[in-house]
């Protein structure tokens, strides 16, 4: 998952001065991203709550984890995807797609996967923040300086 990319691509759509532009050009990043998953033609997506179910669908792989990674980024933004997310199938839609394609990054950050939906989405809408620390590798449960039984008793 590239998360540096998802930023980037993020801020550029985001250096819209209008709010409504803005939202378009999110949206737009969205759209073009899931086709990618898909591997279509952007012109041939269907709309963004469509494309979620059927990125949802598709194989795992890096696409579908940097496309969900940039849908956890985009819900902070405000105004793009908090009102529609009103629509309880794009909700159950965005937190499928989430969980299947993150499941480790949600399982650090304690998510509530037996919650309501809504609470689901709301925890979703927080996430952005500490999505970087959550998808670092495993660091080993014993330091790398503590050798164990073999090395006192060389002393």
């Amino acid at each position: 998952m590239d998360l540096a990319r998802a930023r980037r691509d993020l801020a550029n759509a985001l250096a819209v001065d209008d709010a409504g532009d803005r939202s378009r050009a999110v949206r737009g990043l969205l759209v073009r991203r899931g086709a990618e998953v898909l591997q279509i033609d952007p012109a041939l997506a269907p709309g963004l709550g469509p494309l979620l179910h059927h990125v949802s669908a598709a194989p795992a792989g890096e696409a579908r984890r940097g496309f969900a990674a940039l849908l956890v980024l985009a819900l902070a933004v405000d105004g793009v995807l908090k009102v529609s997310l009103s629509r309880p199938r794009l909700e159950r839609a965005v937190c499928g797609l989430v969980e299947s394609a993150l499941p480790d990054v949600l399982w650090r950050a304690g998510y509530p996967y037996g919650a309501a939906t809504e609470s689901r989405c709301r925890f979703l809408f927080g996430l952005h923040a500490t999505m970087e620390d959550h998808s670092q590798p495993l660091e080993p449960t014993f330091p790398g300086w503590l050798t164990g039984l073999q090395a006192r008793r060389r002393d």
